[in-house]
């Protein structure tokens, strides 16, 4: 498997989002996880798990915050 990227950019737009910022408290750990995910769990830091060969992964930021 190949390594995933995340996108560096939010998307205020997808509908995902927009529920769970109307549905979380601003204080929410899932609400800071999401927005600093990528400074937390760079894909990069994961890379050495993955090969080079394959289908790409799910970016391991996500997989980290989930």
């Amino acid at each position: 498997m190949t390594l995933g990227r995340a996108l560096q950019e939010s998307d205020s737009a997808d509908p995902v989002r927009r529920f769970c910022g109307a549905a979380l408290p601003p204080n929410s750990i899932y609400v800071f996880l999401d927005q600093h995910r990528d400074r937390l769990f760079p894909d990069d830091l994961f890379s050495d798990l993955f090969a080079l060969v394959g289908r790409r992964s799910v970016p391991p930021s996500l997989v980290a915050t989930v």
